[in-house]
């Protein structure tokens, strides 16, 4: 059997990856799903649950669960349930999710080699963290780690044709973090030029905390003491149903990619919420401009002119807003 290759995204909020076999790619599924959540989960034992079935289980043990582990590269320890666990077993745990179902597709070998993008700011430091993560699933496999906007350059290049020169922009608005860059293209290859831009604070996480606050107003006003439980409590159950708010709050967000308003269902106090894109605009309008001013300067310190570029690659899931493409 040939030598196969793994390429993955370990991505704040959400995973997704890729095999390569006989000149070949193709989208690795798990459990049939293209992207799986990023969500961890400590269980009883101690052991790390990842994925799908994590994100399940955070509604019966919220404290144990971490929806966003790649925050916590470079940071430190997350305390799961109380217990300290590394950012890197977090990421080894949702890798090995890949690297087992690839398993499945080639009797069970291992892949030859790993890739894992990283966002372009990362320094040595998180970068190592992250291949110590891919050597902990795959020891005996060649770790290669891809910035996040040359691989998304070269995703782009390969399906829309940039020539064998030029400049592109990427603008990464994902999770947790927004990254911005400009790349020399060279033929199929992609170098980063100028000094990369970016806020740790600006993600489609922040986003979902808003419309979670914009449900809250409303609640408190027509379910005051169920919210006011929710807010205050330790509980378990009422920790689930904070848990459950902000789930129905992120899914408002990408409703609103495709139609005008959005309501949701709280079912723990009988009501109907809602928001409208122009709420929802309102309350993300300035982070969205900071970006756009933050690929501006980007832009202005690769030396390169507006006009110059190519085109301009959005890519993380947040870049999907009708906000962003009229803004930039």
């Amino acid at each position: 059997m040939p030598d196969w290759y793994l390429g993955v995204d370990l991505g704040t909020s959400y995973s997704a990856a890729a095999f390569a076999v006989d000149n070949r790619v193709e989208i690795l599924e798990v459990g049939r799903e293209r992207r799986i959540p990023s969500t961890v989960l400590l269980d009883d034992s101690s052991g790390l649950i990842a994925g799908t079935l994590a994100q399940r289980l955070t509604g019966r043990s919220p404290e144990r669960a971490e929806r966003n582990p790649k925050r916590y590269i470079g940071k430190g320890p997350m305390l799961l349930g109380g217990t300290p666990v590394a950012a890197r077993d977090a990421m080894a745990a949702l890798l090995d999710l890949f690297v087992a179902e690839g398993r499945t597709r080639f009797d069970g070998a291992l892949p030859a080699a790993v890739v894992l993008t990283h966002p372009v700011a990362w320094d040595r430091r998180r970068q190592e963290e992250l291949r110590v993560a891919a050597q902990m699933v795959t020891p005996q496999a060649a770790i290669h780690l891809v910035e996040e906007p040359v691989a998304a350059a070269v995703h782009y290049a390969s399906s829309r044709g940039l020539g064998d020169k030029g400049h592109v922009a990427v603008y990464d608005l994902g999770g947790g973090t927004f990254d911005s860059a400009v790349l020399a293209a060279g033929g199929s290859v992609f170098r980063v030029i100028g000094q990369p831009g970016g806020d740790d604070d600006i993600g489609g996480e922040s986003f979902d905390e808003r419309v979670y606050e914009h449900f809250g107003a409303q609640l408190a006003k027509r379910a005051a003491d169920w919210w006011e439980m929710v807010t205050t409590s330790s509980e378990r159950r009422w920790m689930a149903a904070a848990a459950d708010l902000l789930t129905e709050a992120r899914a408002a967000k990408e409703t609103l990619s495709e139609y005008e308003t959005a309501s949701q269902y709280v079912s723990g106090a009988d009501i109907d919420v809602d928001i409208t894109r122009a709420q929802l605009e309102g309350l993300i309008g300035e982070d969205v401009v900071r970006t756009a001013d933050i690929l501006d300067e980007t832009v202005r310190r690769s030396g390169a002119a507006a006009s110059d570029l190519t085109g301009i690659f959005l890519t993380g899931g947040a870049s999907r807003m009708p906000m962003v493409r009229s803004t930039l």
